[in-house]
């Protein structure tokens, strides 16, 4: 999951901004169970977003899905980030 928080770095670093202009996050898990996500990639993507953001908090929308992309993915990250204002 680490490894997916670190590939968004890369993007954003692309195009100029770091997690810190993240002002949305929507993540694609596939889920421990039928009934929760899990309390892994909760504590997880917590725990990045403290590390990444620091006190900024994103909108978060999480969602269980089925499959990913490809077999051995267990969570995608897609993030809206506004890059180059100030405040």
């Amino acid at each position: 999951m680490v490894r997916a928080f670190d590939n968004v770095a890369r993007t954003l670093a692309l195009a100029g901004g770091t997690w810190r202009d993240v002002i949305a996050v929507n993540s694609y898990h596939i889920p421990e169970s039928a009934e929760f996500i899990g309390e892994v990639h909760n504590r997880v993507m917590v725990e990045q977003f403290r590390k990444r953001m620091g006190d900024r908090a994103p909108i978060w929308t999480e969602t269980g899905v089925p499959a990913l992309g490809a077999p051995k993915m267990r969570v995608e990250i897609r993030v809206t980030a506004v890059i180059g204002q100030d405040g």
